[in-house]
């Protein structure tokens, strides 16, 4: 569906029927599209029409224009569906650990519905716990919905979220809101084989030091309790 709307200051008495609102796509007559209104988080009034999807073609200029009652015009432009799309979330986030250490793997699903999955965008966002404005961000390749993930610190929770957008130059339009987040607490920076030889050579350390006492234990003895003449 194509969304068109504008927003401005509520004015008491002023609704959809102080407006209209008209298209055209190339060499068709105008159409008229019915206005609605809603309330934003802002304190604004936000005007808009959904066009019918036999409407909409791609790659086809489309002529939008609203006028106010008086007759006076309020809003005029021209627009291709293409370039102004704005996909759903990608869904299906997960984040698991790569087989190699501190590495994670972030793997998702492509936004539902969406058209030709291979020029979508993607962008993950990184961020750390009690690491407040420390976030970064990572453009994916267009249409891959994986990515390794390194060079993070280890024994950390990080939060991942991703987004999409259609690829340029055939598509434009908006980031997708963010998808639901996922999870994970990193590896520690201790490698485990490492720390496990480093135990093991402790002990064969402190076993030769044993046999060594052992060995030389009468020596030791007279020289901590020697004889008594």
């Amino acid at each position: 569906d194509l969304v068109c709307f504008w927003e401005e200051a509520a004015t008491a008495g002023v609704g959809p029927d102080n407006y209209s609102f008209s298209y055209q796509l190339e060499g068709e007559p105008w159409k008229p599209c019915r206005l609605h209104q809603a309330p934003t988080a802002r304190g604004l009034v936000r005007f808009w029409c959904s066009l019918p999807t036999a409407d909409t073609s791609s790659f086809v200029p489309l002529e939008l224009h609203v006028t106010a009652a008086s007759g006076a015009s309020r809003h005029r432009r021209t627009i291709h569906v293409n370039e102004v799309v704005l996909l759903d979330p990608p869904a299906r986030l997960v984040a698991r650990r790569a087989d190699e250490g501190g590495h994670v793997v972030l793997r998702w699903l492509p936004p539902p519905g969406a058209p030709m999955a291979s020029l979508i965008r993607y962008e993950v966002n990184i961020s750390a716990e009690n690491a407040a404005g420390s976030a970064q961000r990572v453009e994916i390749l267009d249409g891959r919905t994986e990515c390794l993930l390194s060079n993070l610190r280890g024994g950390t929770r990080y939060t991942f979220m991703v987004r999409a957008r259609m690829a340029e130059p055939s598509f434009g339009g908006f980031w997708s809101a963010w998808s639901e987040p996922a999870s994970l607490l990193t590896a520690s920076d201790l490698d485990p084989l490492i720390l496990t030889l480093s135990l093991v050579l402790v002990l064969i350390l402190l076993l030769l030091a044993v046999l060594a006492l052992l060995s030389h234990r009468r020596t030791l003895k007279q020289k901590i309790w020697p004889g008594i003449p």
